[in-house]
């Protein structure tokens, strides 16, 4: 099975961590401003990390050496994960 280069991996954990403190820094501003919009966007900046964690999820359980997923769908799942650490 082709395994996900470790830069992808290290690339997700980069993002997960800066997109924790990003909307770690957007719920506190919101909290002390009593901003909705800037609470809103903590919001969607906590959509944002759980998909990066659902993204990591993803390339651990397809790259698992023991994984019982076809060959031949593992690069439609490859081509998911590098379009998730894109965006």
């Amino acid at each position: 099975m082709t395994r996900i280069p470790p830069s992808v991996r290290r690339t997700l954990i980069v993002v997960l961590a800066l997109n924790a403190l990003v909307t770690l820094i957007k719920l506190v501003v919101g909290a002390r401003t009593h901003a909705v919009t800037v609470l809103g966007a903590a919001l969607e900046s906590g959509l944002d990390l759980m998909n990066n964690v659902i993204a990591i999820n993803f390339q651990y359980r397809y790259t698992r050496r023991d994984s019982n997923i076809p060959q031949d769908s593992f690069k439609k799942h490859l081509v998911g994960l590098n379009a998730s650490a894109r965006f």
